[in-house]
């Protein structure tokens, strides 16, 4: 089962990126530390969002490219043990103005991987996009439409028969689940009155034992955490912690058993943000003190959790206006700054990771608009290919 969530801010609603040319990665050496991996070089810049493992030789990342004339479409990319390489992907296009990217990705199996993001109707409405990988190729799978438009975010695959992702739909929070022959809305919670709420990531212990993650932004005050959980039967809001009195947000969760799930995201603590990471105990959220780079702000977007006393969240870090990348780790007592490569001297962010047996991968962009091109860095303990 592997999930993995974003920060939905960039990833999603913020980068206008990239087409494909193609380069080959040199295999890695592998001694503890973090380095860029290359991947195929895009005429118009592009971003990778979501990533996920299958095995050392079998990794995905998807995102968005930029084609000539400015406009969104799917990325994705995968790794074959020793190169990355763009896999042909689909786009609904219904108009010329249309636009679609890729936020999240997922895999029960080699042959059985789903990818979830936007497509946005002719430059105004969206609507939540689910792809699908058997094997072969990958097919646009059709998801529920509504009103007010919606976007899928983040996704956790249990069973081919049980993938969840969640969003939101309007102004309110969204799940959706794949029973094996559709997708189906599953009714979530929302906090009366707020103006806008969202659920980020995903991740399940079991099937009746699913966490979801985001925030929640009432009509007056602060931006809150939001937490819920699934228990086989519904959606139910559990009470998070929101240290200060100013703004926190979750962006991404990973579960590890049904006392220990971890939630990442930041908290304003004005002048700075700095990074904010819960645990979920078994009986309720909590604070963990986490540790912040140098910069001004310290963003976590995602979290992977291989162990207990191993478990990695990547970010990013802004210095004078410079975002740099982040990455922490936890060894079972304390969270440390894993000092992590960026690539020239703009822009870079990390904005996913996953794990394969002890090298973790993590992606996300370098550069800005259409120059921006996909960052993928990988941590490697053991064999990268």
């Amino acid at each position: 089962m592997k999930s993995v969530q974003i920060h939905w801010g960039i990833a999603a609603l913020g980068f206008c990126l990239a087409t494909g040319g193609a380069s080959a990665a040199q295999a890695q050496t592998c001694n503890a530390t973090w380095q860029v991996v290359p991947s195929p070089a895009l005429q118009s810049g592009g971003t990778l969002a979501g990533v996920t493992a299958i095995a050392a030789d079998n990794v995905w990342a998807v995102g968005s490219r930029n084609t000539t004339n400015g406009l969104l479409r799917t990325l994705i990319e995968r790794w074959n043990g020793s190169q990355w390489a763009i896999v042909p992907s689909p786009n609904p296009l219904n108009f010329s103005s249309d636009q679609d990217l890729l936020a999240g990705v997922a895999a029960v199996s080699a042959t059985d991987i789903w990818a979830v993001g936007s497509h946005i109707i002719n430059g105004t409405q969206s609507q939540g996009l689910a792809l699908h990988w058997n094997g072969r190729r990958w097919s646009v799978v059709p998801t529920p439409s509504t009103t007010l438009g919606n976007a899928l975010v983040g996704i956790t695959a249990i069973a081919t028969n049980n993938v969840w992702a969640v969003g939101t739909n309007g102004n309110a929070t969204l799940v959706e689940h794949w029973d094996g022959s559709q997708w189906s809305i599953v009714p979530s919670r929302n906090v009366p009155g707020a103006e806008e709420q969202i659920l980020k990531g995903v991740t399940a212990v079991a099937a009746n034992d699913i966490w979801a993650v985001g925030s929640v932004e009432p009509q007056s005050g602060p931006t809150r955490t939001l937490t819920e959980h699934w228990d086989g039967s519904q959606w139910s809001i559990v009470p998070s912690p929101n240290p200060g009195a100013l703004n926190n947000v979750l962006n991404g969760t990973a579960a590890i058993a049904t006392n220990n799930v971890w939630a990442v995201g930041y908290g304003d603590g004005a002048p700075a943000f700095g990074t904010l990471t819960e645990q979920w105990n078994g009986s309720q959220w909590q604070v963990i003190p986490s540790a912040d780079a140098s910069g001004q702000f310290n963003i976590l977007t995602a979290v992977n959790a291989p162990a207990a006393d191993n478990i990695w969240t990547v970010g990013y870090t802004q210095n004078v206006g410079l975002n740099q990348t982040l990455s922490e780790h936890w060894d079972g007592s304390q969270w440390q700054v894993v000092p992590t490569p960026n690539v020239g001297t703009g822009n870079n962010q990390l904005l996913a990771v996953t794990s394969t047996g002890t090298n973790i991968w993590a992606v996300g962009f370098t550069g800005s608009g259409t120059s921006a091109q996909p960052l993928i860095a990988l941590f490697c303990n053991g064999q990268s290919g």
